[in-house]
């Protein structure tokens, strides 16, 4: 009886330091050397990096460049080109022409949200897309506009306007104004933009600084680059347009209180509100309700509102600009310079920043910032003790539990 006592108490132990020990070690040794750093890196940063920089490209920058550039390539420059001959350009009021273009850049833009996933739309938090938007609206629409119409036009004076002649203007040919506005804008935008943020994301930004840069950091960032970016260049590109576009006799006698009392009473007067309406009431024409409940009211009318204006504003300039230069130019000039310059402006600048834009902060965040002891240390270490202690505790329990008691095991 003793003997077949201290026999049992003698295999329960040894099985019991055997089997824990054994399957401590076996799980270990299999953590700690078959999952190395590098496989670890190379397992999840690759198909991490693969996974999202590649759906994300082929998604956006695929879709955005055939639905965005073709489309509109074929659409202005068919109007413009083919169907729009000098005569009927001169004979079509600025009226016709701003609602006939308004109305077509609306139904392009609204197939083109309506194109987008509902998935996509719904991943895309109302928070981070309301700060982006509105910041980025308010910065680059209503005070930048106000102040950088008014004040220039303010400050130039009337003996700079005296002194710029016609023939200037006369004598700055169609193919001048096509290679300095595609040519400026593309290698200014994409070279730019793909620098700048390559350099800065790839280069200056640390994991650890990635790491402790909070959202709300990021995000003023971004807004005060992009602020401080688009108002220095608008203001370079346009001044220089404006002093060599306007003629002396004409400018001469238009004062410059005149223009600044134009400009600001129409810009105050688009207001939000009125654009919105004017948003709501063309895309119930033209959309059913199922299509309006399920794309937000909020995201709809900051993406809408932010082309429209854009469109309304250039289309307000060129039809203030196309009557004031009619007199003094001839409307070849006049057709080739507006189709050249709003398929160049439009489609290079939205592909290059979109879809370069999108590619690099995503792809370089994700893959670059994330360094190899981030993920180690967080998978191996996490994996490795939530294995083993539950693993050893469960083992060692259950066979601390089916032993016998503490008498028989003394014995």
């Amino acid at each position: 009886m003793t003997s077949t006592r201290i026999h049992n108490n003698m295999t329960s132990t040894r099985l019991h330091n055997m089997i824990s020990t054994r399957l401590h070690n076996l799980i270990s040794t299999i953590l700690h050397n078959t999952m190395t750093s590098t496989r670890l890196h190379n397992m999840t940063s690759t198909r991490l990096h693969n996974m999202t920089s590649t759906r994300l490209h082929n998604m956006t920058s695929t879709r955005l460049h055939n639905m965005i550039s073709t489309r509109l390539h074929n659409m202005v420059s068919t109007i413009l080109q083919n169907n729009m001959t000098s005569t009927r350009l001169n004979n079509m009021t600025s009226t016709r022409l701003h609602n006939m273009t308004s109305t077509k850049l609306h139904n392009m833009t609204s197939t083109w949200l309506h194109n987008l996933t509902s998935t996509r739309l719904h991943n895309m938090t109302s928070t981070r897309l309301h700060n982006m938007t509105s910041t980025r609206l308010h910065n680059m629409t209503s005070t930048r506009l106000h102040n950088m119409i008014s004040t220039r036009l303010h400050n130039i004076t009337s003996t700079r306007l005296h002194n710029m002649t016609s023939t200037r203007l006369h004598n700055m040919t169609s193919t001048r104004l096509h290679n300095m506005t595609s040519t400026r804008l593309h290698n200014m935008t994409s070279t730019r933009l793909h620098n700048m943020a390559s350099t800065r994301l790839q280069n200056n930004m640390t994991s650890t600084r990635l790491h402790n840069m909070t959202s709300t950091k990021l995000h003023n960032m971004t807004s005060t680059w992009l602020h401080n970016m688009t108002s220095t260049r608008l203001h370079n590109m346009t001044s220089t347009r404006l002093h060599n576009n306007m003629t002396s006799t004409r400018l001469h006698n238009m004062t410059s209180t005149r223009l600044h009392n134009m400009t600001s009473t129409r810009q105050h007067n688009m207001t939000s509100t009125r654009q919105h309406n004017m948003t709501s009431t063309r895309l119930h024409k033209t959309t059913t309700s199922t299509r309006l409940h399920n794309m937000t009211s909020t995201r709809l009318h900051n993406m809408t509102s932010t082309r429209l204006h854009n469109n309304t504003t250039s289309t307000r300039l060129h039809n203030m600009t196309s009557t004031r230069l009619h007199k003094n130019t001839t409307s070849t000039r006049l057709h080739n310079m507006t189709s050249t310059r709003l398929h160049n402006m439009t489609s290079t600048r939205l592909h290059n920043m979109t879809s370069t834009r999108l590619h690099n902060m995503t792809s370089t965040r994700i893959h670059e910032n994330t360094t190899s002891t981030r993920l180690h240390n967080m998978t191996s270490t996490r994996l490795h003790n939530m294995t083993s202690t539950r693993l050893q505790n469960m083992t060692s329990t259950r066979l601390h539990n089916n032993m016998t008691s503490t008498d028989y095991t003394t014995t």
